[in-house]
C-alpha cells in the first residue's frame, strides 16, 4: 500500500488538508469521506483517524461565542463567562492619583480599568512579533494625549496648585479609539483604551503631577 500527501486549501468543503492526512489509493477521496461521514456520523467504516480529523476543524459554541462577543458593537470591558483578574503592579499609579489629588473613588476605578486593560491585551494580542509593535503604536497615541491634557490641566490651575483632577477629567473626555492615529490591532472600548493609559502612568511614562521619584513616596 501506498501512501501519498494531499494539500488541499480552501477547497469547496471549507477544510484544508495536510501531511497529516494521508490519501489510500482505491478509497474514496478525501472530500467523499468527509461528506458522507458529516451526513452520517454513525457510520462505523471510517477511521478513527477520520474523527480526530473532523475535530480538529470543528467550530465549537465557545470559540463562535468568543467571536461574536469580540466583534460586536457593545464590546464588554471585561470578558464575559469569567472571573475578572486583576492586573499585576499598580502601586505607583496609586501614588501618582494621590498626589494630583485625584478622589480615592476616581483612582480605584482607574485600577479596574487597568485590569480591563490588561485582561483584554492578554487574551486578545496575537502571540507574534508583531505585538510589540501594536502596543508601542498604541501607547504612542495614548502618551500624546495625556501629555496634551496635562498641559491643559495644568495651564488651568492656579500657580502651584493640584492639577490631577483636572487632567483625569480630559483624559475621560479625550481619550477614545476613534481618536486614535493608528486603529488598534483588535476591537476595543474606550475604557481600554483609559486602561492603558492608566497601565502606562503605572510604569511612569506619565504623572499626574509635576514628577517625582514614585519609588520612594510613602504608602
Amino acid at each position: 500500500m501506498t501512501w501519498g500527501w494531499s494539500y488541499v486549501v480552501d477547497g469547496s468543503d471549507g477544510l484544508s488538508y495536510g501531511p497529516e492526512d494521508p490519501v489510500v489509493p482505491g478509497m474514496e477521496s478525501d472530500r467523499g469521506q468527509l461528506a458522507a461521514y458529516i451526513a452520517d456520523p454513525s457510520r462505523v467504516r471510517y477511521s478513527t483517524q477520520m474523527q480526530q480529523r473532523i475535530s480538529r476543524r470543528r467550530l465549537t459554541r465557545e470559540i463562535v461565542r468568543r467571536e461574536f462577543v469580540f466583534t460586536s458593537v457593545q464590546l464588554p470591558t471585561f470578558p464575559l463567562g469569567r472571573a475578572p483578574v486583576v492586573a499585576p503592579g499598580g502601586v505607583k499609579l496609586n501614588r501618582k492619583l494621590r498626589r494630583g489629588l485625584v478622589p480615592s473613588d476616581e483612582a480605584a476605578f482607574a485600577e479596574r480599568l487597568r485590569s480591563a486593560w490588561y485582561t483584554t491585551w492578554s487574551e486578545r494580542r496575537s502571540g507574534l512579533a508583531g505585538d510589540d509593535t501594536d502596543l508601542l503604536n498604541l501607547s504612542m497615541d495614548v502618551l500624546e494625549t495625556a501629555f496634551e491634557c496635562r498641559r491643559h490641566a495644568r495651564a488651568a490651575a492656579a500657580d502651584g496648585s493640584a492639577f490631577g483632577v483636572k487632567m483625569n477629567d480630559l483624559l475621560a473626555e479625550r481619550l477614545k479609539v476613534d481618536a486614535l492615529s493608528t486603529p488598534p490591532p483588535f476591537l476595543l472600548n474606550n475604557m481600554h483604551v483609559r486602561g492603558l493609559a492608566y497601565q502606562l502612568c503605572d510604569e511612569c511614562h506619565f504623572y499626574f503631577s509635576e514628577p517625582f521619584d514614585a519609588d520612594e513616596e510613602a504608602l
